[in-house]
């Protein structure tokens, strides 16, 4: 089990959108209405996340690209409150989620750079944050592709946490609307709603 004193440095992950084979564009990966795989046989979010940080595991995660579109997320920690650190991690084209935390304690994020293709990612949540506490997001940085025509609701979501510690987001993008961040649940449990924006 990867401890709170372990390092993963300067990874890529292959596999989906952003990887380029020999012989390989960018007009084969997608069918004619860029909504699958020229290939039905490969099948976009049908494989476990491609990090994946669980039942205490921690560490530090250092200068790292996960961009794989068949994966359920490109990060995902869960059921741990060893402490974990989190630098300059990119995570792009995936269909629902591209961060996932849940159950999780004790770990800082910093320069999260999250991107959401056209074609596969109009309705992919850029951090989902669940059952969680101690938890810091500083320099979040997430954008959609200027071609995107589907608008999304929230770039952050948070429930069923607490000690929430925004740190400073800076939301980047092509369009003039606002981001937001939605707080599904207070501390006691009992539903609220509290909206943060920051324009682009």
């Amino acid at each position: 089990m990867a401890g709170r004193d372990s390092l993963m440095d300067d990874v890529r992950f292959l596999g989906g959108h952003g990887t380029t084979l020999p012989g390989v564009s960018f007009d084969t990966i997608y069918n004619n209405t860029h909504t699958a795989d020229t290939d039905i046989r490969r099948r976009w979010d049908s494989q476990y996340p491609s990090l994946w940080v669980t039942d205490g595991g921690g560490g530090t995660f250092a200068n790292i690209w996960t961009p794989s579109t068949f994966a359920q997320a490109g990060l995902l920690i869960s059921n741990t409150a060893t402490e974990g650190r989190v630098y300059q991690l990119s995570s792009e084209h995936h269909v629902r989620n591209e961060v996932r935390l849940d159950h999780v304690s004790n770990w800082r994020i910093y320069a999260l750079q999250t991107e959401e293709e056209r074609g596969e990612g109009p309705f992919a949540l850029p951090l989902s944050i669940e059952n969680s506490s101690n938890i810091t997001i500083a320099n979040f940085h997430g954008y959609r592709v200027v071609s995107s025509y589907q608008p999304i609701l929230n770039a952050i979501h948070v429930a069923a946490s607490k000690t929430f510690d925004s740190g400073i987001f800076m939301f980047t993008g092509t369009t003039r609307s606002p981001s937001t961040i939605r707080w599904l649940s207070t501390e006691s449990g009992s539903s609220s709603s509290e909206i943060a924006n920051s324009r682009h």
